[in-house]
């Protein structure tokens, strides 16, 4: 964990192995000193990759004329949640990092 502060864009992490444990009589993949995130990456040979919605912009004007016409005619729905009036805005933020939200979390101020 302490290396990825300082990774540059697009470096590769290898993950392998839990020489570490290796000793263990008898060890639970549940309950490994490890980061979950990093046993389930490993134990189920994921690829991560990030990536920006700007790695894709010149894709933007193709979507917008796919995708505007389907969210006019309902075919496509965004999905939102709304809280109302700005003293709930600091609880909507809050809530976003507990999962309390579908889709875009919006506060509206003024109708």
């Amino acid at each position: 964990m302490a290396a990825l502060p300082v990774l540059k864009d697009h470096a590769r992490i290898s993950l392998c192995g839990f020489i570490a444990w290796y000793d263990e009589d008898k060890w639970d993949r549940d309950t490994l000193p490890l980061p979950a995130m990093w046993a389930s990456i490993l134990f189920k040979r994921l690829v991560v990759q990030g990536f920006l919605v700007t790695d894709h912009a010149d894709s933007f004007a193709t979507f917008l004329d796919e995708a505007g016409p389907l969210v006019a005619e309902g075919r496509l729905k965004l999905r939102e949640t709304t809280a109302e009036g700005l003293a709930a805005a600091p609880e909507a933020f809050l809530a976003m990092f507990r999962g309390g939200n579908l889709g875009k979390q919006l506060v509206r101020v003024a109708t």
